[in-house]
């Protein structure tokens, strides 16, 4: 969606490094404007590295999913 990776890095020890000292990407919409600000929302928090604001499961993810594929511009 950003045409770019979210945590910068060559390799994967890197960007966890990144993520376990609490750095976030910027946000979905600063990179493509394109993008929606709900669906921006929702990929930045899937990115969080603070465990209690991802998603809880593989469930709750799908049917965020399934609302913005029933309602895109919503």
């Amino acid at each position: 969606l950003a045409g770019a990776r979210p945590h910068p890095g060559t390799d994967s020890t890197q960007v966890a490094f990144d993520v376990a000292a609490g750095k976030t990407p910027v946000p979905l919409r600063e990179v493509n404007g394109t993008i929606g600000p709900k669906l921006s929302v929702f990929v930045h928090t899937l990115l969080s590295p603070i465990q209690v604001l991802r998603p809880v499961n593989a469930r709750d993810v799908s049917a965020k999913i399934d609302e913005f594929i029933a309602s895109p511009w919503a």
